[in-house]
């Protein structure tokens, strides 16, 4: 400590900072002003003579150690004997925000470093005269009690008093008001700055004469800033707030004020005294290092690395998730202030790091040394994961480090390595030849089957042109070709022997890392025997393909030739058989000859179509077929030969089948298709049951043709679609109808399989890609219920608030055997549906109180109805049918029926979702003559015999053998052709019923008209 000689003083100062320069500064000029000086080098100096002597002002350094200069002054103001020492901060921190804090402790002043004296000085002199004026105050206060003779002397004083105080005030750099506690802010008294932080004079803000501060402020800060200040005076505190405030000009300052209450004797607020500051620049200094910093963090947290930064104490300041990620083993030690030599020997503890043979004290030391280096090396984590680490120093002596997991980076390595060891190995052992060559054609690679494949050795060949030892081409475009050579082509080579070979060439460029072409790599393989030996089977094929021509084109006009005696045989075996004078014995013979001729002519038309298939003249006959017909014809006619032989039979169709469907395809070779497998189905099955199977599914016709039958061995399997192959147990046939079959199917754009078992039975399978035409329940075909596969009643429970639709819906479901529950609104849905557990849920999207909408949502949450069928409608236009449709599907409904007043879109909706299968009602058969009474009148002049004939086999079911006899008839009797055209159009329809109702009609009367 040191002191001022004693002698007359103005006043006496108390100077404390550790820096001996300032004291002796302050002391000297002070001094040499008439000041009384004493100096303290720290608080505990200054504290120990404040115990016994106050000063009349205080100039308080703040950088100081121990306790800084907020904290003695804290200590000052919470002295009751040193509270009113005026403090003024001297600093070289010239932030707002210091000063601010500055302030806030309790001083009145605050002077920045360096300072200058005269402004030292006015400000000191201008404290002590505040201060020797707040005394005065006081004195003249007590005075007045007891002398108010002197009250004009007071006043006097008062208001001098007061113009120092104005002074003061208007040099400061801000605000100081006095206001009611409100909130319209009004003021009682505004300093003239508020022009420079506003725009707007002081008169225009008194008794808000004009408009209030609270007006400038954002109403969303009001109810806050209210609170805060309330808040403050409950506890009989100075309160500080900041906000911001619209300025004359249109632009927005922020505002730092500090006030306190003004508090009668009685403890009754009187007002309202503050300062108020603009601290704009401040606030958008902070919020951009605050957005920086923000940014910062964003980009330090995205980065797919592991970041971390060490300070200058080498302790743990942040690290990034990624970097915990890395680390997770050894989280708990990832923690702010952790040093990085903690942070590794946690690491070694935990058995994180793979140290090989290297000894733990060794390793790190070795990775401290790293650390304190900086720089980029790798390590290997017990986990078999790979880091690579890359750290620097930083200016201010901390560090920043970067942890990339560089696992996947070794892999690729480690099995980049691996393929260019087989790239090396292949080049080096393979039997190709390897050539590599820069853009100038240069050679730089010749591997060892090159040696073997041109006769050059490597030596001789590196590093001279491709032109030399490959091909001799034209100079002039010998570059040209070499670059736009094919990737694939056949040269002429000659070898160092001159001798000419023909190589097959795989040629690629090779690319650079700017993906510029370097240079070119290609394989090359002596084809030159190959070539011969293909030569010379394209001969041998050709020679083959001609004699496959000639050997079709033979057996079609065998066949022809055939058909005209056998045509004539079968016509005299029939006329035969209507001569009465016959014998039974020459009846039986002849009948053999019919039964043989029209064997021989079915073997006939297989070679014919055969003959057509092998040729490719046979070409499908594409035009609109009602499937849905041709499949139950079929299935009549089978269950009539299956009867013979006393086997089941069965025809299964899922919903599309059930109803008119019209398809493009070509029905005679489709029909073909099906009567050949059924019937050798039939053929090879001599107990159980004969199956055909037809399904719709995902665009493509499934068709299933399944027996119970002998089954056949695997090594016939793999000839079976063979021409001429016959089954093992040697029936009758030809052994083409398979290899028919396969062929057609093929042409139809799909394939036939096969599936046997020795003893168990048979299954062919083909899908077909039939177009359909028009889809749609036949209205002559009356549904009266259905199936469902597993034998339960569906439950329906109808959600609507209109009463037609529902009697509608009532009428069409219930006859069918549906189980129905309705709800009249949406809750009431909801209530039912819970209470009941339906299988199906029919629903209108415009419910009361709660929409079909919100019902689907909520059911769908609820696990019972998570497979529950929904299906939404509407009564809404088209148009907005379009948007429901998306939203419904969007909400979770199984499907959105566009229309509900159609019962075919319904129930086809009914039948897919719900696995149904539909009963129809089939009305008992009525006699021909009734079904096409125009049938029965139809001209015929066939014999009775030849009539009985075709109806004993139109009532076994033999299409095939009616079929042959009509091919005989049509020639011996024209007069009868119209009926025989009738005959033959209902035999190709496979029409069985309509056929033997036909035949008997016409055989009654004949057989009564002769």
């Amino acid at each position: 400590m040191m002191s001022s000689a004693t002698k007359t003083v103005k006043a006496h100062i108390l100077v404390i900072d550790d820096k001996p320069a300032n004291l002796e500064l302050l002391q000297r000029v002070l001094e040499r002003r008439g000041f009384g000086v004493t100096v303290a080098n720290g608080h505990q100096t200054a504290f120990a003579l404040l115990e016994s002597w106050y000063p009349d002002l205080i100039l308080l350094d703040i950088m100081m150690p121990d306790l800084d200069g907020y904290q003695v002054c804290e200590w000052l103001k919470n002295n009751p004997n040193t509270a009113d020492i005026p403090v003024i901060f001297l600093s070289a921190l010239t932030d707002m925000l210091d000063k601010i804090k500055g302030f806030s402790a309790g001083g009145v002043d605050y002077i920045t470093k360096p300072f200058q004296i005269a402004e030292v000085m006015a400000r000191v002199e201008t404290h002590l005269k505040i201060a020797q004026l707040q005394q005065s105050l006081r004195v003249h206060n007590q005075r007045l009690e007891s002398e108010i003779i002197q009250r004009e002397k007071t006043e006097q004083a008062l208001a001098k008093n007061q113009r120092y105080l104005s002074t003061l005030i208007s040099n400061l750099p801000g605000v100081v008001y006095q206001r009611y506690n409100d909130k319209q802010w009004t003021m009682e008294f505004i300093s003239e700055g508020c022009l420079a932080l506003t725009g707007y004079s002081a008169d225009e803000f008194m008794s808000n004469s004009e408009f209030s501060l609270s007006q400038l402020i954002p109403s969303t800060y009001h109810e806050s800033l209210w609170q805060t200040i309330q808040l403050a005076l409950l506890e009989h505190r100075p309160f500080q707030l900041m906000y911001p405030l619209q300025h004359k000009d249109g632009s927005q300052r922020w505002l730092w004020e500090q006030g306190q209450g003004i508090f009668h004797h009685n403890g009754q607020l009187e007002t309202l005294e503050g300062f108020i500051q603009d601290i704009t620049h401040q606030k958008q200094a902070k919020d951009a290092l605050a957005q920086t910093q923000q940014h910062l963090m964003i980009a330090l947290e995205t980065i797919p690395d592991g970041f971390v930064y060490y300070d200058s104490e080498d302790k743990l300041f942040f690290c990034n998730d990624h970097f915990r990620r890395l680390y997770k083993k050894i989280e708990q030690h990832l923690q702010s202030g952790v040093s990085f030599s903690t942070f590794l020997q946690a690491g070694l503890n935990g058995n994180l790091y793979e140290l090989g043979n290297v000894p733990s004290a060794l390793w790190l030391q070795r990775r401290l040394n790293r650390h304190q280096q900086g720089g980029c090396y790798e390590q290997l984590l017990c986990s078999g994961r790979w880091l690579e680490i890359t750290e620097r120093r930083t200016q201010d002596g901390g560090y920043v480090g970067l942890h990339s997991d560089m696992t996947e980076r070794k892999i690729n390595e480690s099995y980049l390595k691996q393929l260019n060891q087989k790239l090396l190995f292949f080049i080096h052992q393979t039997p190709l030849a390897y050539i590599e060559w820069n853009t100038e054609l240069f050679i730089t690679h010749w591997n060892a089957a090159a040696e073997r494949i041109f006769g050059y050795r490597a030596e001789e060949v590196l590093n001279k042109p491709l032109s030399n030892f490959i091909v001799s081409l034209p100079e002039n475009n010998y570059q040209e070709s070499c670059l736009m050579m094919n990737s694939n082509c056949l040269i002429v080579n000659q070898t160092k022997d001159n001798y000419e070979i023909i190589c097959e060439w795989y040629n690629t460029p090779l690319i650079g890392e700017k993906g510029e072409v370097v240079g070119f790599a290609a394989l090359a393989q002596d084809v030159t025997e190959r070539q011969q030996t293909e030569k010379a089977l394209k001969q041998a094929k050709e020679q083959a393909e001609v004699a496959n021509r000639a050997k079709t084109a033979f057996l079609a006009n065998m066949s022809h030739e055939l058909r005209t005696p056998l045509n004539g045989v079968l016509g005299c075996a029939q006329i035969l058989l209507r001569d009465q004078t016959l014998s039974d014995k020459q009846r039986q013979s002849i009948g053999i000859i019919h039964r043989s001729g029209e064997h021989l002519l079915m073997l006939i038309n297989d070679l014919l179509d055969f003959s057509r298939i092998e040729s490719g003249r046979l070409q499908l006959n594409i035009a609109s077929l009602r499937l849905d017909q041709l499949l139950q014809d079929i299935a009549d006619f089978f269950i009539l030969r299956c009867r013979e032989k006393q086997l089941q039979f069965q025809y299964n169709a899922n919903a599309i089948l059930k109803r008119e469907l019209v398809v493009e395809a070509d029905a005679r070779r489709l029909r073909q298709i099906l009567i050949n497998l059924l019937s050798n189905a039939v053929k090879f099955t001599e107990k159980g049951q004969i199956g055909l199977n037809v399904n719709y599914h995902e665009g493509l016709f499934h068709f299933n043709i399944a027996d119970t039958g002998c089954g056949m061995e695997a090594e016939f399997l793999r000839r079976i679609f063979s021409s001429f192959q016959r089954g093992q147990h040697h029936l009758e046939g030809a052994g083409l109808g398979l290899a028919i079959s396969h062929r057609l199917v093929d042409l139809m754009g799909g394939e036939l399989r096969v599936e046997t078992q020795v003893e168990q039975g048979t299954r062919f399978h083909f899908a077909l890609a039939l177009p359909i035409i028009q889809s749609g329940f036949n209205s002559s075909a009356k549904i009266i219920g259905y199936v469902h596969p597993h034998e339960k009643p569906i439950h329906i429970l109808i959600i609507t608030d209109n009463v037609d639709i529902h009697k509608q819906l009532y009428n069409l479901l219930r006859p069918l055997g549906f189980k129905l529950e309705q709800a009249n609104s949406g809750r009431e849905g909801l209530i039912k549906a819970e209470q009941f557990l339906p299988d199906v849920i029919l629903m209108n999207s415009h419910l009361p109180e709660i929409s079909g909408f919100h019902c689907v949502r909520y059911l769908r949450k609820n696990p019972s109805f998570s497979q529950t069928v929904i299906m939404m409608f509407s009564t809404v236009s088209l148009e907005e049918n379009e948007e429901m449709a998306s939203k419904a599907l969007a909400e979770g409904c199984t499907c959105f029926l566009k229309e509900i007043t159609g019962e075919g879109i319904l129930l086809d909706a009914l039948a897919e979702y719900c696995d149904l299968t539909w009963q129809f009602f089939e009305p008992s058969p009525l006699s021909f003559a009734q079904q096409e009474s125009s049938d029965g009148e139809l001209t015929c002049f066939l014999p009775v015999a030849v009539l009985q004939k075709l109806l004993e086999q139109a009532l076994i079911g033999n299409i095939k053998a009616i079929s042959l006899q009509l091919e005989t008839l049509f020639p011996l009797y024209p007069e009868s052709n119209v009926f025989l055209k009738r005959v033959e159009e209902l035999t190709q329809n496979l029409q069985v019923t309509k056929l033997k109702n036909l035949l008997q009609n016409v055989l009654a009367r004949v057989e009564k008209e002769s």
